[in-house]
């Protein structure tokens, strides 16, 4: 007789697979037959991968936290070790540590931009006939007066 298992047996089991990545340990977890997970994985079973899924996202947000934490608290401790570090030194581990969580965070650990140059010469152009021919707008020796502060 089949066993019909509920999304949320298939969900467990999903997230439990992810976390060891082992079908006979997630059959002794679960009471699923470890066949049934094979079966499950290797047809992209719906439900059981929401739980992988899941269970990956939370891992990922955990492991970010605790990467944080130590990076925080090893700038933390730059910090309070100032007057022994140079401040080469500092900046140098100050930089390293920065980058490695700007990377954990998803965010940039620079900032660079691909430039057409025919463009932007075309606007310097540009702007530069707007100005040709124009007597520069300097400042006048009576305002200056008038704003000198007795």
């Amino acid at each position: 007789m089949p066993v019909y298992y509920t999304k949320e047996d298939k969900f467990r089991a999903g997230a439990i697979w992810a976390w060891n990545g082992n079908q006979m340990q997630t059959q002794r977890e679960t009471g699923i037959d470890r066949r049934t997970i094979r079966t499950w994985i290797q047809e992209k079973e719906a439900d059981f991968w929401v739980g992988v899924d899941k269970a990956n996202d939370e891992f990922e947000k955990s492991l970010k936290q605790k990467i944080v934490g130590l990076l925080t608290a090893q700038l933390d401790n730059i910090i309070s070790k100032g007057k022994e570090l140079t401040a080469k030194e500092s900046s140098v581990i100050f930089g390293i540590l920065f980058d490695k969580k700007q990377l954990m965070e998803n965010k940039p650990t620079s900032i660079s931009k691909a430039i057409n140059v025919e463009k932007k010469l075309a606007e310097v152009s540009e702007a530069l006939k707007k100005h040709a021919g124009a007597a520069p707008d300097m400042p006048r020796a009576e305002d200056a007066d008038e704003k000198r502060v007795n």
